[in-house]
């Protein structure tokens, strides 16, 4: 599947839990009901996995993920009144420093909001352009 349809198809997932929870529950509430719609998407997911943060193509540590989709998209949920500019940045380093395709921050605030960041196409383990399948 190809990354804007794998992303269309979580936006419409997450509008879905939006539009049937509303606002108001507990974030592991929205995250919950999120993977019960990527089920029913048949929609590849790992939940909690850490990924290697690379600096200079040396690992320097790793990212708590909320889920990670096809290995490629990395999904930050809230449940925040309303997104902080540091979600945003937050989202946008992981995917630079990852080496993932997208993050994605899905915030099931009082208004829907999500925010999609998109990679560069750089292996940060060996600071080359490679295709980002290879960067799992």
């Amino acid at each position: 599947m190809k990354k804007i349809d794998t992303i269309n198809r979580i936006s419409e997932a997450f509008y879905r839990v939006y539009n049937t929870l509303g606002y108001g529950f507990a974030r592991d509430i929205y995250l919950r009901a999120f993977m019960v719609e990527l089920d029913c998407m048949h929609i590849e997911y790992r939940i909690d996995h850490a990924l290697n943060v690379y600096y200079e193509g040396i690992i320097v540590g790793t990212y708590d993920t909320d889920l990670v989709i096809n290995n490629r998209i990395i999904v930050s949920i809230k449940a925040d009144p309303f997104l902080a500019d540091a979600d945003e940045y937050g989202i946008e380093n992981a995917v630079l420093a990852t080496c993932c395709e997208a993050g994605i921050l899905l915030n099931f605030g009082t208004a829907p909001e999500m925010c999609r960041k998109m990679g560069e196409g750089r292996d940060m383990r060996h600071g080359e352009e490679v295709p980002y399948s290879v960067c799992a």
